[in-house]
């Protein structure tokens, strides 16, 4: 029952947390500016509750690490779907660039944006060194190793692009984008992802380890799940988004229109 509970929070927290950043980076520029402001916000108290909630491992400390952990990565979202830390390239990819050259140049749109993602990971790293509770910093690298595996088919070419998710200010970023009916790194992201899964349901089978570490692992693994079903959702003639209807505007269009 346990499992169950924590595989329900795992996805109403990811729905929830998905649409609210979404929401918060359209519209005005008075809501981006107060979405960031409570993002910015959220980022501090997360950091905060994680570095102390990391340090027991009852149910509770788990659930405080794994939602402490989205809310810093909710930051990193708002702040780079609003623009705040993307990347220093903001041209839009030419019919002459191609192989490594592409790559650098699609990889400049975001760099700014992985440096972040990766300070972020540091700032949990250091008080989760010697904790009992490691939840949240897997909680990080599970979303990590998604958003890059994500990037990564992006470039290499899918055939749902999620282009809805993108705002007019981004979509420079599309023309790096290609349409594809598969990629070679599909099976791979997809493996992964089920080993990872098959890992973590060993160790939430495990008897010797506290009903909190459980708990944890169990919020993980439906992570997990989720960054497996996302990436087959990637190659799928499916509108996906249409979840999340209520956060979207309408200018979506305009970038469809641009990917070519």
């Amino acid at each position: 029952m346990m499992i169950l509970a924590a595989l329900a929070i795992a996805l109403l927290s990811w729905w929830l947390l998905t649409g609210l950043v979404l929401w918060g980076s359209r519209g005005s520029p008075m809501r981006q500016r107060l979405a960031m402001a409570v993002w910015s916000v959220g980022l501090m108290v997360g950091l905060s509750v994680h570095a102390e909630a990391s340090r027991s491992d009852t149910v509770v400390a788990s659930l405080l690490c794994f939602l402490a952990v989205l809310a810093v990565w909710a930051w990193q979202e708002a702040a780079f779907l609003v623009g705040v830390v993307t990347g220093p390239n903001r041209a839009r990819a030419t019919p002459d660039l191609v192989g490594w050259r592409r790559f650098w140049r699609a990889f400049l749109t975001v760099s700014h944006h992985e440096l972040a993602l990766l300070a972020l990971f540091a700032a949990l790293l250091v008080p989760s060194i010697g904790a009992s509770n490691q939840t949240g910093l897997a909680t990080f690298a599970v979303l990590w190793i998604m958003r890059l595996s994500a990037k990564l088919h992006l470039m290499l070419g899918v055939k749902n692009f999620y282009e809805e998710f993108l705002p007019t200010r981004l979509s420079h970023m599309a023309s790096y984008f290609r349409r594809r009916d598969f990629n070679w790194l599909l099976p791979l992201s997809v493996g992964a992802g089920l080993w990872m899964a098959y890992a973590l349901w060993n160790l939430i089978q495990g008897a010797s380890q506290p009903s909190g570490i459980t708990f944890g692992f169990s919020l993980v693994l439906g992570l997990v799940i989720l960054a497996v079903i996302e990436h087959v959702l990637l190659f799928l003639p499916c509108q996906p988004q249409r979840l999340w209807s209520w956060a979207l505007r309408s200018d979506a269009s305009i970038i469809r229109e641009r990917i070519g």
